[in-house]
């Protein structure tokens, strides 16, 4: 194995260097002038190189000494980095949260998760990255982001998660469709082919539907491909089909001022659970129980899930 001199060494090597001088560098160090003489000479024969010129009466650091030097203080300023992160473990509240959030749940709930944990947490600075469940669940196993808020059960490895609440994914079409007699009594099997309409292949909302909805057939599902909530609604507008929602979109107001109702039977089991998930060797799991509880807090605490929906809805 290679020589590793210790930090001690380069500890005296770059103070050397500053001072120029041997006894005002023992005194700095708090060590006897033969310790740090001593010192620099081990470090010299184990590396094989000299790195000062010395005699009575001066000393002169070597082109190789000078480099080291440089590469000694970037060592000595990692240690630190290094040791202050460690300081910093029990100060999670006071550092920088990076956070991922899907896109079919980041527009709806994200800015008021941001403002309660604002206040509850001044000093805790978050980043936030919307992407897609797989792309997000990647960057978290790649320490790229610290927490994830997405949909659950969705299939991923070592990590662990928490559910928050439940959020009913509501069937939604225009108070006009000519598909309403294909969905009365919650009964979807006569729908027409090609008449609903899901979001794009990677987005979890569309997994979760399939999942807990059996009430409809492939050849059912429109060919129509977009992954934005927004085209699906104007699609159901323009009664090209009937959809799903889940609530807490509705509760944010995607559907006021259209011509659109609420089945106002949620289907029973179609919902999705609205979850953290973070690495499952993370360090800091009761941290992010306590951002859960707050979140969770805030759903209960405020009207948050009980906005009035202003479109309108099937009585």
């Amino acid at each position: 194995m290679a020589y590793l001199p210790s930090l001690k060494k380069l500890q005296y090597l770059v103070k050397l260097y500053e001072l120029q001088h041997f006894g005002k560098t023992a005194k700095a160090c708090f060590v006897s002038q033969s310790t740090l003489s001593a010192g620099i000479s081990d470090l010299e024969e184990k590396l094989g190189r000299v790195l000062i010129e010395r005699n009575r009466q001066n000393m002169v650091f070597t082109p190789t000494g000078v480099e080291l030097v440089k590469q000694a203080e970037e060592i000595l300023n990692a240690a630190n980095q290094f040791v202050t992160t460690a300081e910093k473990a029990d100060q999670f509240f006071e550092g920088t949260l990076r956070l991922g959030v899907i896109p079919t749940i980041a527009p709806y709930v994200l800015p008021a998760y941001l403002k309660k944990l604002s206040k509850v947490y001044p000093k805790l600075k978050i980043l936030v990255r919307e992407d897609l469940s797989d792309p997000l669940l990647d960057r978290l196993r790649a320490a790229e982001l610290d927490l994830l808020i997405i949909a659950l059960p969705y299939p991923s490895e070592s990590v662990e998660s928490i559910e928050l609440y439940t959020d009913r994914l509501q069937l939604v079409y225009n108070k006009n469709s000519i598909y309403t007699d294909g969905i009365q009594n919650n009964d979807l099997t006569n729908l027409p082919n090609n008449s609903v309409l899901l979001l794009e292949d990677g987005h979890c909302l569309k997994t979760h539907i399939l999942s807990t909805c059996h009430l409809f057939s492939n050849k059912q599902i429109n060919d129509f491909s977009t992954n934005s909530l927004a085209s699906i609604i104007e699609m159901v507008q323009y009664d090209m089909g009937i959809s799903f929602i889940p609530r807490m979109a509705i509760n944010n107001g995607i559907l006021d001022g259209t011509d659109i109702t609420i089945l106002s039977d949620p289907l029973g089991e179609a919902h999705r659970e609205i979850g953290l998930v973070w690495r499952e060797s993370s360090p800091f799991r009761e941290e992010y129980n306590k951002l859960g509880k707050h979140l969770l807090e805030l759903h209960l605490d405020s009207d948050l899930d009980s906005r009035e929906f202003t479109g309108s809805r099937e009585p």
